[in-house]
């Protein structure tokens, strides 16, 4: 029952490394060195030998769906990325000037926002260390949930819920795109590098050299995420906050840890409160777009409407 889980993943994986493929390659995008596939094909390599162990010689489904969810998440990180890249030429309504009016109207006024956090370098520090926790939040969650709580369909399921919100998040930033407020309200550089952000004005950049067509690539080093609104790191937070749903003291940490990065995605990420509150709602999209899939399809798992 749970391969069923799996074959999804995989192949929603699949449809979109061909459809990135496709179009990257007519378009002249540049493609992913090989360089880049060493530690993604060796992570799956590891994991689909791990779960082939623990089928066939010693029998522990736990282990083995746990093994492959990870090895799920990470074959889509790829295609993944390369869908967010071929999106970003669409370069459609930039919604940078209607972001900032979205944030004026809720009192927040990055300028000044921006001036007082730079005074606390060490704490701006640690923010960074929280919003740059996610992937490792991932990776808990995924041990935990299939392992410890012995819910492996939660795995596969989350795995499910990230494929669309990547998705989801790459088209909409190409067709919305916004340079985030360090660039759109000119933060001066001096206090841009007093608090030191993951993703500031030399990283936009390089996105609006692929967004203008200067840069015909596929992948930039180190991952450089492209999308601004809506906010993926959102997103992938309280994805990982709801499946943790029913599972006692580690749904407690979970919200703790998650609404952390949440809380210093926009001052490291370079993201307006809009960027997270279009996050969350889209989230709540992908939670109901994967149940009822799930339920369609025949799956075990509860709807969002019903819980």
């Amino acid at each position: 029952m749970l391969f069923r889980y799996l074959l999804l993943n995989l192949c929603l994986t699949a449809t979109v490394l061909i459809f990135s493929l496709a179009i990257g390659i007519s378009l002249g995008f540049t493609l992913p060195p090989l360089s880049a596939l060493t530690f993604p094909v060796f992570i799956t390599i590891v994991c689909v030998v791990t779960a082939l162990i623990f089928h066939f010689v010693r029998r522990n489904d736990n282990i083995v769906h746990t093994s492959l969810g990870f090895a799920s998440i990470i074959i889509f990180l790829m295609p993944g990325g390369m869908f967010s890249y071929i999106t970003v030429p669409i370069n459609g309504l930039n919604i940078d000037q209607a972001l900032t009016s979205f944030d004026r109207f809720l009192g927040v006024d990055w300028v000044n926002i921006t001036n007082y956090l730079a005074q606390y370098p060490d704490a701006m520090s640690w923010a960074a260390q929280i919003y740059i926790s996610s992937p490792y939040m991932c990776a808990v969650s995924l041990f935990v949930f299939g392992m410890v709580l012995e819910k492996p369909e939660r795995v596969h399921e989350f795995v499910t819920n990230v494929i669309f919100g990547g998705l989801l998040c790459s088209l909409i930033g190409g067709i919305f795109p916004a340079d985030g407020y360090y660039v759109f309200s000119n933060i001066s550089e001096s206090i841009i590098a007093s608090i030191n952000p993951s993703v500031g004005p030399s990283d936009m950049a390089k996105i609006n050299e692929i967004r203008s067509g200067k840069l015909a690539t596929l992948y930039i080093e180190g991952g450089l995420g492209v999308v601004s609104f809506p906010s993926f790191h959102t997103v992938l937070s309280l994805i990982l906050i709801w499946m943790a749903r029913g599972t006692g003291f580690f749904f407690v940490v979970s919200i703790i840890w998650n609404i952390g990065i949440i809380l210093c995605t926009p001052i490291m990420g370079n993201h307006y409160i809009g960027d997270v509150i279009g996050g969350a709602i889209l989230t709540v999209f992908i939670i109901w777009l994967t149940s009822r899939i799930y339920e369609v399809l025949g799956y075990n798992t509860v709807a969002l409407a019903k819980v």
